[in-house]
């Protein structure tokens, strides 16, 4: 048995919860219902447990019209793409990529570097315009995805150029939001290299007075190397690789050694179109708590690296073996990423209403829904075996979030390791939950059903509840806490621990985005305001507001679920529950769908 020892009533250190990101491709997806969906599900996460969105290609959803040196520009799909991650409280990692209708053609010649610049300028000044300088300001902007790769063709002098365009172009409208780059895909490439020494000594295309500012470095190091086989990914690999570039930036650039760094693109495997069946198992969930931890011990507290951002680019629509968030059920198949992008912009938000789809929840996002309720402080703890894992966590407000993990990088492992938590709580009456995933779950329950391509809605509804972490029970606490866990392999457990408090604030609605799920039944994916402090949500529904009501989901810990209601409406109860049982209601009408205004 392992003895893991928490001190939560001593000194803590400060946590930067870095890894809350995710990207896919094409940005065009955007416009479409599926993405809506998709979006509107993952924004449940709690604590903005997913906050940064970057897709790649955005800018070929702006339409241009060259004649010589004037362009002018059509933002009208920009706008709706944009508009779509805003509406769902999602802030923009926006990759200045792409080429809008394909009038740029040049990066080496002057003139065309300044409309490059301009173009710049109008972009950003339409974000601000749009949603303020203060929330533009939270955003990042990057440069083009990956130009060590094909996806850039205007050589490295060019990129370069590029690069100063996009600065002087953001600068024009204001010097203090966020830029940087080069989110190169290989090792210490030539690109990477180039661009790094430019921001150091070069000087700028564009003013001619030095080096460009740069305010984040950003790189793709992922587990493996892309392969049709279900190759074993390499966690460790992923840090080793990142110190390549953070050890040569301090070496030969040490004016740039203080940028903070970023990993936009830490994905277990390379290759999004590649199916692989763990990705719908928990193995992906604890290798992610793995990821993130390793880059805690080894990037930041053993190295001092400013560490930034780490984002999966899990974003994507796809199946259970596909690299995504969420399992997609529907007549569309979604076979393109970025390796095959082509636009075609007759067809874009063009979408018919009634697209007819259904999705579960995939480990990959319930551990971001974990981790999203992880505090600001890191609490000391003993030290614990290389496949066990735990990140003990402090509110400021007192609450507790203590994830412990087991994961190898080894994805046939099994077993299980038992565990004495030992605690230390500050003086005070506490009560607590814990949560876990483990097992296939979802995916299991799916195969045993005889893995339909078309679930039905009784099979979609046992799925979604199977998707979300388990609820293991939980107690109170007075002094100290002791527990015996089994910690499967793979596995994720969330311990909660608060002070006694009052009922749980209202779980007010936010949004409520319907769609015809895959049998053509009138589905809605409800999202709700969290409540203060942890809290776990239950929802129920029935035809008349004076019931009876029928249990939906219960133990949710994000707040958003997917709800089938009936065409002539319902009434659909949430009741958050604090850990120490008390409890807070909100009601919500589905009006009948013959009296909502389209």
């Amino acid at each position: 048995m392992t003895s893991i020892q928490i001190d939560a009533a001593g000194p803590s250190k400060p946590f930067k919860r870095f890894w809350r990101a995710s990207g896919f491709s094409p940005g065009e997806l955007l416009l479409t219902p599926e993405m809506r969906a998709t979006l509107a599900i993952v924004s449940g996460a709690p604590g903005h447990g997913v906050e940064f969105l970057r897709p790649h290609f955005m800018l070929e959803l702006v339409r241009a019209s060259r004649h010589g040196q004037r362009i002018t520009y059509d933002w009208t799909l920009l706008d709706k793409a944009m508009d779509t991650m805003v509406e769902f409280g999602f802030r923009p990692f926006f990759e200045i990529m792409g080429n809008p209708s394909g009038v740029f053609t040049c990066f080496t010649e002057k003139d065309d570097i300044l409309l490059w610049r301009d173009f710049v300028t109008a972009l950003v000044e339409r974000f601000v315009s749009r949603y303020g300088a203060e929330e533009v300001k939270k955003w990042y902007f990057e440069t083009w995805n990956e130009p060590d790769l094909p996806w850039w063709q205007h050589g490295e002098r060019g990129f370069l150029n590029y690069y100063d365009a996009c600065v002087a172009g953001i600068d024009a409208v204001d010097p203090g939001l966020r830029i940087g780059g080069p989110g190169t895909a290989r090792t210490m490439s030539d690109m990477f290299k180039a661009f790094i020494a430019h921001c150091d000594s070069g000087v700028s295309a564009v003013s001619g007075d030095g080096p460009p500012r740069l305010d984040f470095i950003s790189i793709h190091e992922k587990g493996v190397q892309q392969h049709l086989e279900e190759l074993t990914p390499d966690s460790l690999g992923i840090c080793q690789r990142e110190m390549l570039a953070v050890e040569h930036i301090r070496q030969h650039h040490p004016r740039l050694a203080h940028v903070p760094i970023v990993n936009n693109e830490c994905d277990p495997q390379v290759g999004w179109r590649d199916t692989h069946s763990w990705n719908a198992t928990s193995y992906v969930a604890a290798l992610m708590a793995r990821i993130i931890d390793q880059h805690q011990k080894l990037m930041v507290d053993d190295a001092g690296v400013d560490y930034e951002l780490l984002a999966n680019d899990n974003g994507f629509i796809g199946t259970w073996g596909h690299r995504t968030q969420l399992a997609y059920f529907g007549s569309k198949v979604y076979t393109k990423a970025q390796h095959e992008f082509v636009t075609d912009q007759s067809a874009l938000g063009t979408e018919p209403v009634e697209s007819r789809f259904s999705m579960v929840k995939k480990p990959s996002q319930a551990v971001m829904d974990m981790m999203g309720l992880l505090g600001e402080e890191r609490l000391a703890y003993s030290p614990v075996g290389d496949r066990l894992g735990v990140i003990p966590t402090r509110h400021s407000d007192g609450r507790i979030a203590i994830l412990l993990y087991n994961s190898v990088d080894r994805i046939r492992a099994s077993g299980e390791e038992a565990v004495h938590l030992d605690l230390a709580l500050p003086p005070g009456q506490y009560s607590y939950a814990l949560h876990a995933l483990s097992g296939d779950l979802a995916f299991g329950a799916w195969e045993s059903m005889g893995a339909p391509a078309e679930p039905s809605d009784e099979q979609l509804a046992r799925l979604r509840v199977l998707g979300e972490p388990l609820a293991m029970g939980g107690g109170r606490a007075d002094g100290r806490l002791q527990l015996d866990l089994i910690l499967e392999l793979p596995s994720v457990h969330l311990l909660l621990i608060a002070p006694k408090s009052g009922a749980p604030t209202r779980p007010e609605v936010r949004f409520a985005e319907e769609c015809r799920g895959l049998n053509g039944h009138r589905q809605v994916i409800l999202g709700w305001a969290p409540a203060e402090g942890f809290a776990r949500y239950s929802l129920a529904k029935a035809t008349s507001p004076a019931g009876p009501f029928t249990p939906v989901s219960s133990h949710i810990l994000a707040h958003v679920a997917q709800v089938d209601v009936p065409d002539d409406g319902c009434t659909i109860v949430i009741t958050a529950e604090s850990l120490d049982g008390q409890r807070s209601q909100e009601t919500w009408q589905a009006l009948p769908i013959s009296s909502i205004k389209r």
